[in-house]
């Protein structure tokens, strides 16, 4: 989860850096609107896939003693417990991920509320809430919240067309991305303001489209003013009122709306973002000079492993045995991660052997998954080690554990 936070906030940096500096002024809010998109889903994805840079190949030749630590695990217990321990970020992490999650259900229930609490028509191609408290018009989807006295404004035509941009161009699934952004990565300032100009970009494209109809500027003008005097429906409403205004103004008195565009600019800024997205999705492991070390010692880690690990009961059951090879990487922290069956690195320490019990001689057959699960959940247990390093600094490096299950 910590590497992905890293690599999934560096990309969010990224995108927004570029952004500013390549296509904030373009004034293609639509444009502006779609790239930033992207670059959430694709920081927000790719960091979930496992892309490799480089090679953790490397002769394992200072573990050459752990052949004499070799331990043989006898199960005496039938069931086995995790054994996680949470650091004061991830704790700090957690809470304020569940709390921005609470506010985001709490913002749904209020909708909910508002559609079940007031009278609802079908209109315009929206379903209609008059609700009972002074509110901006909110679209939701389908759904068009109003405060008391809209319905009968002077200007109901050029909201009516504002709203409908929203609707029709999907900005509320833009509004949802934007609500998992900031639950996942609530602690990057950058996720915020990348939440704002995407809201602001909204604003922007459907105040064109208004204008393009016919409205008069200043009357436009008066009537946003007016109308965003209310409070907000919900967490989809947009930005605070005076800050979204002064930029709205500030963007309709100065752009010509037929104006040529900087699409330079454009087809500049999405192939940038998407490259320096993945790049910074790669897994980088450097060839170490100094491979890790567990901090208590070799004898140390393999007892704890021997602790951890039983043979599964289903495995015995079954009567399988074979050998699983558990691969890890050991962080620039010295943190275990990235924890994985079935993938062998040429870091290899020597295998540990774990003893099960069975009272038939049939046939062994191989491993199965409980048996993997069992041998992960052991490397789980590990504390830290000291990280490989190489040029004196620290970096990346992976290890493999064979753990030999065999019945007796």
């Amino acid at each position: 989860m910590e590497t992905y936070l890293i690599k999934a906030n560096i990309s969010l940096i990224a995108t927004y850096l570029l952004y500013r500096l390549i296509l904030r002024n373009t004034n293609n809010p639509q444009s502006n609107r779609l790239i930033l998109v992207f670059g959430i889903l694709c920081s927000l994805v790719l960091p979930l896939f496992h892309f490799e840079l480089g090679s953790s190949h490397y002769s394992f030749e200072s573990v050459g003693a752990l052949v004499e630590s070799k331990m043989v695990a006898p199960i005496t217990k039938e069931s086995w417990h995790d054994h996680h321990s949470l650091s004061i970020y991830s704790i700090v992490y957690i809470i304020g991920a569940i709390l921005l999650a609470l506010r985001s259900t709490a913002g749904l229930a209020t909708l909910l509320y508002y559609y079940l609490a007031s009278p609802t028509l079908k209109k315009w191609g929206f379903y209609v809430v008059e609700v009972n408290s002074m509110l901006s018009p909110s679209t939701f989807f389908n759904f068009l919240f109003v405060g008391p006295g809209v319905m009968n404004s002077p200007g109901l035509g050029a909201l009516i067309t504002h709203e409908r941009v929203h609707k029709t161009q999907y900005h509320s699934f833009d509004v949802l991305l934007l609500e998992l952004l900031t639950i996942i990565m609530w602690f990057n300032p950058f996720s915020w303001l990348i939440k704002k100009e995407v809201k602001l970009s909204h604003e922007f494209i459907a105040d064109r489209e208004v204008l393009k109809s016919g409205i008069d500027l200043l009357d436009y003008q008066q009537l946003l003013f007016q109308t965003c005097t209310g409070g907000s429906a919900n967490w989809v409403n947009q930005l605070s009122k005076e800050s979204s205004l002064e930029k709205r103004f500030k963007m309709m008195n100065n752009v010509n709306i037929n104006s040529n565009q900087n699409y330079f600019k454009i087809l500049l800024a999405v192939p940038l973002i998407g490259l320096i997205v993945f790049l910074c999705s790669f897994h980088a492991i450097s060839q170490p000079g100094v491979l890790p070390k567990y901090k208590q010692g070799v004898s140390a880690m393999y007892k704890k492993l021997g602790k951890a690990i039983i043979y599964p009961t289903t495995a015995k059951n079954e009567n399988r045995q074979g050998t699983v090879y558990v691969t890890f990487s050991v962080s620039e922290s010295g943190e275990v991660s990235g924890i994985q069956a079935g993938k062998v690195s040429e870091n290899l320490l020597d295998e540990m052997v774990v003893v099960g019990y069975t009272n038939t001689t049939a046939t062994r057959d191989g491993i199965n998954e409980e048996m993997e699960k069992a041998a992960i959940h052991a490397v789980k247990s590990l504390d830290r080690f000291t990280p490989a390093k190489k040029n004196g600094k620290p970096v990346i490096c992976e290890l493999t554990i064979p753990m030999k299950f065999i019945l007796q």
